[in-house]
């Protein structure tokens, strides 16, 4: 996803299953950290991933935001080696993010443009605990998707939701047999039967 693409999106004003429009907030309050995690984790297990998109903040009529942008200072703090550090801390399989900034109308917006999955759907491995707050922000085991019905995150309940994950799953699986078996045409037989007899002696 391209600068351009972030900036026609901003404009739009819209969320849709692989969009997710948020306003400003610091990189560095654990509220901000929570809502990025889930939709980030979200994005990642849906069909070709999506953007999480700061400096926009919601309007009339339903449904529509409003470009309001991000302050430098607040736009400054969200980094690419951070905020995927911080989600991979928190997450399995590992999410592919990056953090962009740019200019729309003149005012600031962060995208954190996030690719789908590419083994197995992402999983929160360890709980966000937020002081004060009872019970985890996020919690450990959850699985979160952007809803068919509705277009926001939430965690994995619905049938229709779980029906379509298994779906992108098995599609990843699927890609990934034809790739094994393209390369084993480009080895031929022979070298296809060395491979698996020395793979075999590694398992031993």
């Amino acid at each position: 996803m391209n600068e351009a693409d972030i900036a026609r999106l901003a404009i739009e004003g819209r969320e849709t299953r692989s969009v997710e429009l948020k306003a400003s907030m610091p990189w560095a309050d654990l509220g901000t950290k929570a809502k990025v995690l889930k939709a980030v984790a979200a994005l990642a297990n849906t069909a070709d991933g999506g953007l999480l998109l700061f400096g926009l903040t919601e309007s009339d009529p339903p449904g529509t935001h409003a470009l309001t942008g991000v302050p430098e200072a607040v736009s400054a703090g969200f980094a690419t080696d951070d905020v995927a550090s911080f989600v991979n801390s928190h997450v399995y399989p590992s999410v592919s993010l990056d953090v962009r900034h740019v200019v729309v109308e003149g005012l600031q917006v962060v995208g954190i443009a996030v690719r789908q999955f590419t083994d197995i759907p992402v999983m929160i491995t360890k709980a966000l605990d937020i002081p004060g707050e009872k019970g985890s922000a996020v919690k450990l085991g959850a699985i979160y998707v952007r809803g068919l019905k509705l277009n926001a995150t939430c965690e994995l309940s619905a049938p229709d939701d779980l029906r379509e994950l298994v779906r992108l799953a098995s599609l990843r699986e699927l890609e990934r047999y034809f790739q094994v078996r393209a390369l084993e045409r480009d080895a031929g037989p022979g070298d296809t039967a060395k491979f698996l007899a020395q793979l075999k002696g590694w398992e031993s």
